[in-house]
C-alpha cells in the first residue's frame, strides 16, 4: 500500500481494476472500478476522487464525483465527459477492461441535506449527474416518497445519455420526474429547450419546502442562486458544486 503527502496529511493511494466500461455516447463514458488495494473505500454521497493520470514526472490529478451508492465500499463508479486534448480524457478513453487505475480520496464536503424537505429539485449539466445519482441511490429510503424533479442539461440529442438509469429510478420512486434540457436541439426535438436554470420557474418551490441540488456549470449555479435568493429561499436549502 502506498501513500502520498497532501499538506500535513498522508493519503492512501487506492489501486483498482477497471471492471466495466459503458460508453453512453462518444463523449460520455462510465467506469466501474473494483478496488484491489485496499479492498474498501469509505465515502459519503456527494464526495469525489482524485484520479491519478500517469505522466513522466508525476501523476496528474483530476477530480471526478463518485456515482455509486455510498453503501457499496468495494466498487466505485465514475462518469467522464470527453475533453478535447485533455490529458485525463485521453487516458480514460484508452483504458480497457482489466487495466489498473489509481486514485486518492475521498474528498469534498457537499453532502445530502438531512432531513430532506418535502420537495427536491436536481439541476445538473454534463457529467454532474454523477453526484446526483449518488445522492439518490445512497438516500433512497429517506426520499422515496418525496416529490423529486430532475433536470439534466445537455447540448443536443446526440449528447443524451443515462436515460435507462433514470427510467429505473422513475420505476422505483413514484414521484420522480426527469427531463433533458437541450440548449441546441434540432427542430424535431419535442422536449425542453434552453438551459436548466430556466426550468424551475414553473415549479412550486416558494410555498412548498424544497431542497435544491446543483452540479455542473458555474454560470447555471450562479443564476439559480440569485433567483432563489430573490424569493427568500434559505441558503441551507441550496446544495451545489460547480465545475466547468
Amino acid at each position: 500500500m502506498s501513500t502520498i503527502e497532501s499538506g500535513s496529511k498522508k493519503r492512501i493511494v487506492f489501486k483498482s481494476r477497471v471492471d466495466k466500461i459503458i460508453d453512453y455516447t462518444p463523449d460520455f463514458r462510465e467506469l466501474w472500478l473494483q478496488l484491489t488495494e485496499p479492498l474498501e473505500l469509505n465515502f459519503k454521497a456527494g464526495q469525489f476522487l482524485m484520479l491519478h493520470v500517469p505522466s513522466e514526472a508525476k501523476p496528474v490529478l483530476r477530480a471526478y464525483s463518485i456515482a455509486s451508492n455510498d453503501k457499496d465500499k468495494s466498487q466505485v463508479k465514475l462518469i467522464f465527459k470527453y475533453v478535447q486534448k485533455g490529458i485525463a480524457s485521453e487516458y480514460v478513453w484508452k483504458l480497457t477492461q482489466g487495466k489498473e487505475i489509481q486514485f486518492t480520496g475521498p474528498f469534498g464536503r457537499v453532502f445530502f441535506k438531512e432531513p430532506a424537505s418535502e420537495q427536491i429539485i436536481f439541476l445538473n449539466t454534463g457529467s454532474g449527474v454523477a453526484q446526483h445519482i449518488c445522492f439518490i441511490k445512497s438516500h433512497a429510503d429517506q426520499i422515496r416518497e418525496k416529490k423529486i424533479s430532475f433536470f439534466m442539461g445537455l447540448r443536443s440529442e446526440t449528447d443524451i445519455y443515462f436515460e435507462e438509469e433514470l427510467k429505473a429510478v422513475q420505476r422505483e420512486f413514484k414521484n420522480f420526474n426527469f427531463n433533458y434540457v437541450l440548449s441546441r436541439p434540432n427542430e424535431n426535438w419535442k422536449g425542453l429547450k434552453g438551459y436548466v436554470q430556466n426550468q424551475i420557474d414553473g415549479l412550486n418551490y416558494i410555498q412548498t419546502p424544497t431542497d435544491f441540488y446543483m452540479c455542473g456549470n458555474g454560470m447555471m449555479i450562479k443564476d439559480v442562486k440569485e433567483k432563489l435568493a430573490s424569493h427568500g429561499i434559505s441558503p441551507a436549502n441550496i446544495i451545489y458544486e460547480a465545475f466547468d
